[in-house]
């Protein structure tokens, strides 16, 4: 009897007592991909969601339904086929009456292939999720360029072991604002990388497979253009067990906030993120590599 739920229409509805329930149902095949969207409730603090997979077992909740932070749910893969209830609770010791609106997203039947190392440029309204995919025929390192200035823009990656990165905001992704490498390795295999919409309706994002990114030689000097001047630039080179190198910075446009950073084979950051504007900060070296 419960009412059916369609994947990415919203819902809305009123719990006619405050400490009533309400059950929707949806279809689900094994290993699709769901987002959980909450977007309102009048008594958010006494108002729970919580899912049950096809056998009874309990997927999430009960959870509060007061704030996008806490509420929101997923990326979630569900492991079953079959039938999920979805109950909106209020608290047993409630009156009157409560509203609420939320969206149940499919993520893996919409997603959009992506190219590395091309610029993607998406948006929406806030609280939307957008999905896209790629696949590694091997392991491979990637790197996540964020390009909008929104702190309510996040990325979630999801892949063969699960959520890799969870809900990483767009001015905390690279550059001054990441200090730990930024440099992810994947395993070969299929991967969704969601995007949360923030308060900018626009967004823009390249996500680099750092074996393909140009390839630099020692002892050449290089320019380049950051485009905008938000992005990053990726370059790679190959060194020998105790070999000796100096990173000499010549000069950048806009040095107070243009950064570079070394990452070594394994992931690990060797120097950065250092300031590209004085000779005396961000002259690099020598190092033993």
């Amino acid at each position: 009897q419960a009412a059916v739920l369609a994947p990415g229409t919203a819902v809305s509805g009123t719990l006619s007592s405050a400490n009533a329930s309400a059950l929707y149902q949806f279809t689900a095949t094994a290993g699709s991909q769901y987002f959980f969207d909450y977007q309102s409730a009048s008594n958010g603090y006494y108002t729970y969601w919580r899912l049950i997979d096809p056998y009874g077992a309990v997927v999430f909740g009960p959870t509060q339904m007061y704030d996008n932070n806490v509420a929101d749910t997923g990326p979630l893969t569900l492991v079953n086929a079959g039938t999920y209830t979805l109950l909106v609770e209020g608290q047993i010791n409630l009156g009157g009456t409560a509203t609420y609106a939320l969206n149940v997203q499919e993520l893996s039947a919409n997603r959009v292939p992506l190219t590395f190392g091309a610029p993607v440029t998406g948006g929406g309204v806030a609280g939307q999720r957008d999905a896209y995919s790629f696949n590694l025929a091997s392991d491979t390192r990637v790197y996540f360029d964020a390009r909008t200035n929104d702190a309510n823009d996040t990325w979630t990656l999801i892949g063969p072991r699960g959520t890799v990165v969870s809900r990483r905001s767009f001015t905390a992704s690279d550059s001054i604002n990441f200090s730990n490498s930024p440099v992810l390795d994947l395993v070969a295999g299929d991967y969704t990388l969601v995007i949360a919409v923030g308060a900018n309706p626009n967004y823009s994002f390249c996500l680099f497979d750092v074996g393909q990114v140009e390839v630099l030689t020692p002892g050449t000097a290089v320019s380049g253009t950051l485009s905008p001047a938000n992005a990053s630039n990726v370059y790679q080179f190959t060194a020998t067990a105790g070999s000796q190198y100096f990173f000499d910075y010549q000069s950048a446009s806009n040095g107070y906030y243009t950064y570079w950073r070394l990452i070594d084979p394994y992931g690990a950051v060797v120097f950065g993120p250092t300031q590209m504007y004085d000779n005396n900060v961000a002259d690099t070296g020598p190092l033993t590599l």
